[in-house]
């Protein structure tokens, strides 16, 4: 307790908070700990805020809603006013009752699809400015069961806290968890890991003088015997709720008494203790009268706190009887009494094992009538809230106990479509495979609805692509087309033909996926021309994934001129997003740059209800609007990304993403990066959140945090080795390697390249062999193997022409021309870089202009004109800053440095060694130690080192 208490608030020093997790197993006296410590808090002043999350899931954001409302009863009037101002849009969103938003508040789930990232960190902050005025604690116990969106509350909390200044006052954070793993914590442990003044603390069992304490103080005994200690701590292993039952049930039967320890005439030999917790509390159970029997069974039935009205509902008895019920369970230490949201107060059983020892004493009958009564009860008391998700579980849960088919479906429907809204992705799985299940074991008179089963069968397999269950959902919507659009519907039927062609083309396989499309657009007729518009828009982007642009462009082109597909705002926008990215491909700029403004201008004229939840949610957490962006484009200026493919590939979802991949901004897109991850985080999207990851650690490469790029890249391949995406897998591979070879692992940059080589094989994707060519080329060049290198860069020079890609045609003409300058071939270099004016590209990039001018000065060199050279390794440090690839800028230094030492210009090769040595010292920190070494082996730091410290010693001798 003292450990503790050194950690928890203190009033004189609020401004180093900390985050505190209690960790141990149920009964082990986590719950007392939080008591003790908010009896410390408060007299100490410091508010001590507490909420808890129950078996059955502390629905929607009860719990921060709680909170927030106490913390805003901290601050004064004025205070409080203006953060419901400033924050307002925040809490409508989250909390519709906080701001008197009833009617939404009544009738809709409290989280809706729209609610953005944005909203989560704006409550984070605002609780962080009240603690600033008002240091506090917040405890939330039992975080295992936490719901998915108090779970986004609580890791934007401690991202927010964490991003905040250390002279920020932030609030203190108590956790309690049981171990269990009834909820995916791996964001929040991730958060916590990071926070700087995060414990984790293990709450051990009782130890033999601990036990005979506890025992003393429930019967009052000055000095309790030992050896009453001792027997019961024997029993229940030193367990605290196990000994509190042990020695409650012991004075109900009189074998213990007040004051006085063992019952006269009775050894300690002779007292009955028994060895297992549920025989402990099943012998108390069985002293209950009829009344409060009833009673607690209700409470047991219905698991969370329930209010008064509920309880006499499902019990059958008057309000009174039931009072009477709560004070019999009260005087036998098993009820908890706590405050609902709305003031009005809840009744819980004290313990979980409790309510789970009174389920088990109960028959299959008693259970089954029992959540019929419950499940009735709810509905007769909360008649306007059936859309409610914190209503609609326990309704599926209890009609499906009782055995109620028809009304368990009908629930386990709603509820469903309810997780869905909220994003609650795993949950809506279980229920919507509960209702077909129901369906199909014929629930009512839906036996024979197959419209109904279709109506499961959509989301359910749409889910289970977003978390990367992808062979599941292949499974559900082969079930969707089986049943014949006869009786689904034509184009439910091409709907579900066009999304199992999806499913299949995320897992890589394109065979499979064309095969489906082409027999939707075989089906379809004028009736279902969005349907045929749509299945066109697929295939082009299985055009655009395997790298044929030209395809690609000619199918999304006639996909927007069917009417119903190209009138309609978001099938236009899709179609021509693809149309941007295949003109970007080919190196025409003018053209994607129209495009990328026509996808805008489409998005900005949807209206806000047809917009995607995440396109929402990313537009308002971003710093640029669409609005900004299409503005920039009005002068129809071509823009293309500084940099190329070359320093790794990034694919994009979103319209913004699009322009701002093109417009190449390292901050802009890693913002969007970053900013996208939290959002696909919390949306459980596994497969956009492990893309989003490859493209930040591309972006972190290219400014120059190597770690950090290397940790994205690596956690992305680790999400995707769980979800079967060989697509995703293929392009983070090849970006891994590409990162190993700037580092100068060559080997594990080959290990890489050679996996890639067999997906690109294996799927037939043939841009990904280009890259993965290029890859093993540069490799062999930095071995100084030039014959493999110059193969290995044929052949991808062969691919990239085959598919008309110019810009990764031009890296690799570069690469080449590298290459026979490394084997004095000057003029096949010069060959090389004359023929990069073939490729077909408007303009390149400012890497490859970079990469060609340090080109043609090595070639001045060469031929000893070293003004010419001069010039050129200067003007490729201005594109090397254009791009604001870090290594390239290094790298040019590096050439400058030495250039200028050979013409005896000593303080210019200093300062250029200078800078050269400050990129490779920032790139290479936080590396792990070996990857580090490898780095500085690559990089020749030794060498090089040697090369400035010579430097200095000769600008010392003049």
């Amino acid at each position: 307790m003292e450990e503790l208490r050194g950690l928890m608030p203190n009033s004189d020093d609020p401004g180093k908070a900390s985050v505190l997790t209690l960790e141990g197993p149920p009964g082990i006296g986590k719950s007392r700990l939080v008591h003790e410590i908010k009896i410390h808090a408060q007299f100490r002043d410091v508010p001590f805020l507490h909420a808890g999350c129950n078996q059955e899931g502390e629905v929607g954001t009860r719990c921060f809603e709680r909170i927030t409302r106490e913390a805003l009863t901290l601050c004064q009037s004025g205070d409080a006013e203006r953060l419901i101002k400033t924050y307002k849009s925040s809490f409508r969103a989250l909390f519709p009752s906080l701001v008197g938003d009833t009617q939404n508040f009544s009738t809709q789930s409290r989280i809706q699809p729209e609610s953005p990232q944005k909203h989560l960190d704006q409550v984070a902050r605002c609780l962080i400015d009240i603690a600033e005025t008002i240091p506090y604690v917040i405890a939330i116990e039992d975080i295992q069961w936490i719901d998915e969106t108090s779970l986004g509350l609580l890791s934007a909390l401690i991202r927010n806290m964490t991003a905040s200044t250390e002279a920020t006052v932030k609030p203190q954070l108590l956790l309690t968890h049981r171990m269990e793993r009834k909820r995916d914590l791996t964001t929040v442990e991730a958060l916590l890991t990071a926070y700087p003044h995060w414990k984790k603390l293990t709450v051990p069992f009782l130890n033999a003088q601990q036990c005979t304490d506890l025992i003393g103080s429930m019967l009052a005994l000055k000095n309790p015997p030992t050896e009453l200690g001792e027997r019961i701590r024997g029993a229940t292993l030193g367990n605290p709720f196990f000994i509190e039952e042990t020695v409650k049930g012991l004075l109900e039967e009189g074998l213990l008494r007040m004051r006085l320890g063992l019952a006269e005439g009775l050894t300690l030999e002779e007292l009955p203790v028994s060895s297992t917790l549920s025989e402990v509390i099943g012998d108390r159970l069985a002293r209950i009268p009829e009344t409060p029997r009833r009673v607690i069974e209700t409470l047991a039935i219905h698991g969370a706190p329930t209010g008064l009205r509920l309880l006499s509902a499902t019990c059958c008895l008057p309000p009174e009887e039931v009072l009477n019920g709560f004070q019999h369970l009260r005087q036998r230490g098993m009820l908890r009494e706590t405050r609902s949201d709305n003031q009005l107060t809840e009744y819980s059983l004290l313990h979980r094992q409790i309510g789970d020892t009174v389920l088990r004493s109960l028959s299959p009958q008693q259970l089954k009538a029992l959540h019929s009564m419950a499940g009735m009860a709810l509905e007769e008391c909360y008649p306007e809230a059936l859309e409610r998700i914190i209503y609609l579980e326990p309704l599926a849960r209890h009609f499906d106990n009782a055995g109620l088919a028809r009304k368990a479906f009908f629930y386990h429907h709603k509820a469903g479509e309810q997780a869905i809204s909220q994003h609650r992705n795993e949950d809506a799985v279980q229920h919507l495979r509960r209702a077909l299940e129901l369906l199909r074991a014929g629930a009512g008179a839906l036996r024979d609805e197959r419209r109904g089963e279709a109506a499961l069968l959509g989301p359910l397999g749409l889910v289970l692509s977003l978390i990367g269950r992808f062979a599941d959902a292949v499974r559900v919507f082969k079930d969707l087309i089986e049943l014949g659009a006869e009786a689904t519907g034509l184009a439910i039927h091409l709907r579900g033909l066009r999304l199992l062609a999806m499913v299949e083309l995320k897992r890589g396989e394109f065979e499979a996926a064309v095969k489906m499309l082409r027999r939707a657009l075989g089906l379809a007729t004028e009736e279902t021309a969005r349907e045929r518009g749509r299945a066109l828009v697929t295939m082009a982007r299985i055009a655009l994934w395997r790298g044929d642009y030209l395809s690609a462009s000619a199918l999304a082109q006639e996909a927007l001129s069917i009417k119903d597909c190209g009138e309609t705002l978001k099938d236009h926008q899709s179609g021509t997003k693809i149309l941007a990215l295949a003109e970007y491909n080919l190196g025409r700029f003018s053209r994607a740059t129209r495009h990328v403004k026509k996808s805008l201008e489409l998005f900005i004229q949807r209206s806000p209800k047809d917009h995607d939840p995440i396109e929402k949610e990313l537009q308002s957490s971003m710093s640029i609007t669409p609005e900004q962006a299409l503005a920039e484009l009005a002068d129809n200026q071509a823009i293309a990304t500084p940099f190329g493919d070359g320093f790794g590939m990034i694919i994009s979802f979103t319209e913004m993403g699009l322009y701002l991949n093109i417009r190449g901004s390292i901050e802009a897109c890693l913002e969007h990066c970053e900013e996208s991850r939290h959002v696909y985080e919390r949306l459980g999207d596994k497969q956009r959140l492990a893309t989003t990851l490859n493209n930040a650690g591309v972006y972190y490469r290219l400014g120059g945090q190597a770690a950090l790029s290397l940790e994205r890249l690596e956690r992305s391949l680790n999400i995707i080795a769980g979800i079967d995406d060989s697509h995703g897998e293929g392009v983070s591979l090849i970006n891994l390697a590409l990162l190993k070879l700037s580092l100068g692992d060559l080997d594990g940059a080959y290990r890489f390249a050679e996996r890639v080589l067999k997906i690109a094989h294996d799927y037939g994707i043939s841009w990904l062999k280009g890259h993965c060519y290029r890859t093993l080329g540069r490799i062999y060049m930095a071995r100084g193997e030039l014959e493999p290198s110059d193969r290995q860069l044929q052949r991808a020079e062969g691919v990239f022409r085959m598919l008309r890609h110019a810009r990764n045609l031009s890296d690799v003409l570069i690469d080449r021309a590298e290459l026979a300058l490394m084997g004095e071939e000057l003029d096949k270099a010069r060959e090389q870089l004359k023929r990069l004016q073939e490729t077909g590209i408007e303009f390149h990039g400012q890497d490859q202009r970079c990469r060609m001018l340090l080109l043609e000065g090595a070639l001045e060199i060469s031929q000893e004109r070293p003004e010419d050279a001069t010039r050129h390794f200067e003007d490729a440090l201005d594109c090397a800053r254009a791009s604001k690839v870090m290594e390239l800028e290094g790298q040019v230094h590096d050439r400058l440095g030495s250039l200028h030492r050979s013409l005896s210009a000593l303080w210019l090769a200093q300062n250029h060694f200078e800078q050269a040595r400050e990129i490779d010292e920032f790139i290479a920190q936080d590396l792990p130690p070996d990857l580090a070494l490898c780095y500085a082996k690559h990089k020749g730091l030794n060498a090089f080192r040697q090369e400035t410290r010579e430097v200095q010693l000769q600008l010392d001798d003049d």
